[in-house]
Formats: structure tokens, sequence, C-alpha cells
């Protein structure tokens, strides 16, 4: 009898345990999580709450749920149903632990994410009496997963896109980081600017070592130091590319960049290259002096030819009365080479009327040639080859030689020192 007493549980021990199960209980209502178990012999546990909380949920009733120890299966989607159903089956099978993330058909008809944790309870001979987890409704997090993938690509197709715009932006562009100015990000016009030599992780002291004594680099630091940005237009910056210093005409601004906390980070160094359209409006002013000077020859030739109309005429009178063996025939020939000279001077003012005549093309060239020397300038060599059976063609010959002194003074301009 004594020992009958012993193995039954005092009454404090049996108030103990049932506080115990009302303190568990209620932990399982205050849950936000639906808390299930399952028999090994088959069919749900003995926690009725889960009965609620698959109803609530699913809209499947319990007495349905527990019909068979299966049946909740018809709740999950078809796509996640094999997968649900072989891990809980290898779960039972082996007394493993049970987790998997599943889709399960709302009672508002739509699919809600739940994430299913299960554990097993063995006696003390070790067989496993039950399964005891939790059900967890991760629709809201997997919607929050999806939104912030989302948010991802669009950000990462944008920063692509950004990138693209940056890389092939028509004006050169690159960021400097640092108070050493150290190259970040350089765009194709700006590598293309500086000769395509390496520029990413070099400070530019070390990068363009030829800008030294030039300004820009003293500027770079007053604009880190001040945050005060800088334009410049119409910068003239002698630059090492292919090998020589050229100069370059730039239109630029360097622009600072701050970090989250407000200082200094880095420049912005934005511009356009202009020194193929300053050197097209240099040759535009040097064509306006050429037709300057044009007009200024043509006017005075043309007054000098009239001169020497007169200057001829009685030349040629004089050379009819005394014979072209004295100082007349002397006095006409000069005046005809200067009247030769006069007509050249009308060609290259272009304000000769236009006449065409058979003439060769030899005779032309040699006598153009001795003009050419003068116009060229003398470090300049004018050479003539001409091709004996060229023959005679009809043209103004003002019109030729003009032609002829424009590819000259073309090939004298494509000479800068000479040759």
């Amino acid at each position: 009898m004594r020992h009958s007493e012993q193995e039954s549980p005092t009454a404090s021990q049996a108030e103990a345990l049932r506080i115990s199960e009302d303190r568990y209980r209620a932990l399982v209502l205050a849950s936000s999580q639906i808390v299930w178990s399952y028999a090994a012999e088959g069919g749900m546990g003995s926690f009725k709450q889960v009965e609620q909380w698959w109803e609530n949920l699913t809209g499947q009733a319990a007495e349905g749920a527990g019909a068979s120890p299966t049946r909740w299966l018809e709740m999950v989607h078809a796509d996640d149903r094999d997968a649900t159903a072989a891990a809980w089956g290898s779960a039972i099978a082996a007394g493993d632990a049970y987790d998997i993330e599943y889709r399960v058909r709302g009672r508002d008809g739509g699919w809600h994410f739940v994430h299913a944790r299960g554990v097993p309870i063995p006696r003390a001979d070790g067989v496993i009496r039950e399964w005891v987890g939790t059900l967890t409704d991760i629709t809201a997090q997997r919607r929050a997963e999806a939104d912030r993938e989302r948010l991802l690509r669009e950000v990462e197709a944008e920063r692509r896109h950004l990138a693209e715009v940056f890389q092939h932006a028509p004006s050169f562009v690159c960021v400097l980081r640092g108070p050493d100015h150290v190259f970040e990000r350089v765009n194709d016009r700006y590598a293309e600017l500086l000769g395509g030599r390496p520029l990413v992780g070099r400070a530019v002291r070390e990068a363009v070592p030829e800008v030294e004594g030039q300004g820009f680099f003293e500027i770079l630091d007053r604009v880190y130091r001040t945050a005060a940005p800088f334009v410049a237009s119409a910068a003239r910056v002698r630059l090492a590319r292919g090998g020589r210093l050229e100069e370059r005409v730039l239109d630029f601004v360097y622009q600072p960049l701050r970090d989250a906390d407000g200082r200094v980070s880095g420049i912005l160094v934005q511009g356009v290259d202009l020194t193929a359209h300053h050197q097209a409006e240099e040759r535009l002013r040097q064509a306006a002096k050429m037709e300057a000077v044009g007009h200024l020859a043509g006017g005075i030739a043309h007054d000098f030819n009239n001169l020497l109309t007169v200057i001829n005429g009685y030349s040629a009178m004089m050379v009819e009365d005394e014979g072209s063996d004295g100082r007349a025939g002397e006095i006409l020939a000069a005046g005809r080479r200067a009247a030769e000279l006069t007509q050249q001077l009308l060609a290259f003012s272009r304000r000769q009327v236009l006449k065409p005549t058979p003439f060769d093309l030899n005779d032309l060239v040699v006598n153009l040639s001795k003009m050419l020397g003068r116009l060229i300038g003398e470090d300049i060599r004018v050479t003539t080859t001409l091709r004996p059976a060229v023959g005679r063609v009809t043209a103004d010959p003002g019109q030729v030689e003009q032609v002829l002194v424009n590819l000259c003074v073309n090939a004298r301009d494509a000479m800068p020192r000479g040759g």
C-alpha cells in the first residue's frame, strides 16, 4: 500500500502539472503561430486550439483536416503538394524534425505562404510518442521579400542605365575622390581626351603630370577645400596626346560631391572639348583675311592694270617708231610682264571676267610657279613635275591659276613647320 502511494502523484504534484498545462495552453493561445501536434499512431493530437486556427487560416473545418492524417494536404498548392507530402512522410518514417515552406489556400481564396516546423517527442523507451510543431503565416514576409527583390532589380536596372549614360555621354565626365583627387570613374570622352592612358585608381598629379604648373591642380584643391564649384570657359590646357604635347580648348566645371554627412568627398568633372570648333573658327578667320587681302589686291591690280594699259600702249607706239631693240622694247617687255602679274592678282581676287581660251598647261604652271614661291614662303620648297605631252586645254587661265593657288595654300597650311 505504501508502494502504491509512492507511485501516485501527490496533490501538490497534480496541482503543479495542472498549472504547467494551463501555462502552456495560455502560451499557445497568445502565440501568433498555429501550434499543432501529431500522434505517432496517426491523427491530430490533443491541442484543441489548432482546430480553430487552421479553420481561420484556410477555411477547412478542423474535423475535415483531422479526418485523415493527410487531409490537410488538400489545402496545399498543387505545385507544392508533392514536395510537402514527401518531406512530411520522410520525417514520420525517420523520426526526424520537419521543416518546410509551402503555400496553402486561404479562407479569402488567395494563397498564403506558410512555414511548418515540427520536432518528434520520444517516450522513455525512445519510441516516438508524437510530433509537436508550429505553422507560421509568412505571406507578408514573402511579399516584402518579393517587393524588395523587385526594387533591387529596378535599382540595378536604373544603375546600369545611368552607367551607360555616363559612359557614352557626349561630354567628357570623370569622378575624382578624396583630397588627392583619385580617378574613380571616367567615361569614353574623358579617356579619349587624355589619349587613352590608364586613369582609374590614380591621383591626377600622377596620371596627368603635364598639367603641373598650369594652375588646374590648385583649382581642384581649392574646390575640394571650399566646396565652391569652378566653371571654366574656353580654357587652354596642354595635354600629352599621341606622344606629343597638344593645346586643347575646353569648357568645363568642377562640381564638389558631398557624402551623407555633408562633407566634400570628391569632385565631378564635366565639360566639352571645343578644340575642333576653335580651329574651324580660326580657319574661317584666316579665310576672311585672305578674302579681304584678295579684294584689296584686286582693287590695286585693277587700277594698276589701267595704268599699264596706257604705259604698254605708248610703249608699243615707241617700239613701232624705234624698233624692239632699244629701250622702248625693254619698257614694253617689262610692261607685259607686269600685266601678267596683274592678271594673276586679278585671278587671285576672283575679279577677272571668265574668258575660256586654248592654252598650254605646262606653260601656265611654269609662269605661276614664280608667284607661288613668294606666296607660300621661304620655308616651303615648291617643285614642279611636268608631262611633256599634256597638250592644250580650253579653259579660263585665271580660274585654273586660282585652283592651283588654292591647292598650294592648303598644302602650305598642312605643313606648319615647312617642308
